[in-house]
């Protein structure tokens, strides 16, 4: 069976992200600069041919996870993580319709792991990949989109598990455009809660 490439937001996309949240409510600043591209790389994770989140799913629901928890900026780690999570679905051919209760939903995440700080992060991960797999739809523009890059990223020598770097986010250039577009409405009803 062939392997799905899976593309990975660029950490620098964070930062963009949170930016533009920031921009809206909040305070500027890192808690642990560093957790941005760890929350990216660690939804990559592929040690010794064991990966962790194998799935699409599963790496989004990772890669939500721990922006929420790893908390790389001073404010605005939750809004980020939705937005991100929403962008990296978007990358992959789908489509996640962040409803109403996205925000309480982050909220739920971020003080449980908080005042459990012995969790089980499986679970966690596990709950977030059900409430994505409720709220995620696809269409044919997507996927056939997808299936486009996919195949320009092949020739360009990428396979597998792709971090965006230059070359990849030029063929996505019009993916971010129309994602940023759709998600800025959403986007700013998100801000006001």
């Amino acid at each position: 069976m062939k392997k799905r490439t899976t593309f990975f937001p660029n950490p620098s996309d964070l930062e963009t992200f949170h930016e533009t949240i920031i921009r809206q409510r909040g305070e500027r600043g890192y808690a642990a600069k560093g957790m941005i591209a760890g929350s990216v790389e660690w939804a990559r994770t592929f040690v010794y041919g064991y990966q962790p989140f194998p799935s699409l799913l599963d790496k989004a629901a990772a890669l939500m996870y721990a922006i929420t928890t790893f908390h790389p900026f001073a404010d605005g780690n939750k809004r980020t993580a939705l937005m991100t999570t929403s962008y990296f679905i978007h990358l992959n051919g789908y489509m996640l319709d962040i409803p109403d209760d996205a925000p309480e939903f982050a909220r739920q995440l971020a003080q449980h792991t908080i005042d459990d700080l012995g969790h089980d992060t499986s679970i966690e991960v596990s709950n977030i990949k059900v409430w994505l797999w409720q709220n995620i739809s696809s269409s044919f523009g997507s996927r056939f989109r997808y299936g486009i890059q996919a195949k320009e990223a092949l020739k360009l020598g990428y396979s597998g598990d792709v971090l965006m770097d230059q070359k990849i986010t030029d063929l996505f250039k019009s993916v971010h455009k129309e994602w940023l577009t759709k998600n800025i409405e959403v986007l700013e009803k998100l801000l006001k809660k």
